[in-house]
């Protein structure tokens, strides 16, 4: 293509690019909320995450 927009975008990076995100965060309560929900509880979620142990190595008489 010669840098012109598709009629229908048929790809999927083509409808990520063509999607409206500044007209739904602006317009929808619902989208706005869940995008600053999801920024805000990522830090604690990767504390949670972080503070599990990892699995002791198995030795050969626990098979």
């Amino acid at each position: 293509m010669s840098g012109r927009t598709m009629k229908f975008p048929y790809t999927i990076g083509a409808q990520v690019t063509q999607f409206p995100f500044a007209y739904y965060f602006n317009k929808s309560w619902v989208f706005k909320s869940w995008v600053i929900g999801s920024v805000l509880t990522f830090p604690i979620m990767v504390a949670i995450t972080n503070s599990i142990p990892d699995e002791k190595p198995k030795g050969k008489k626990d098979h």
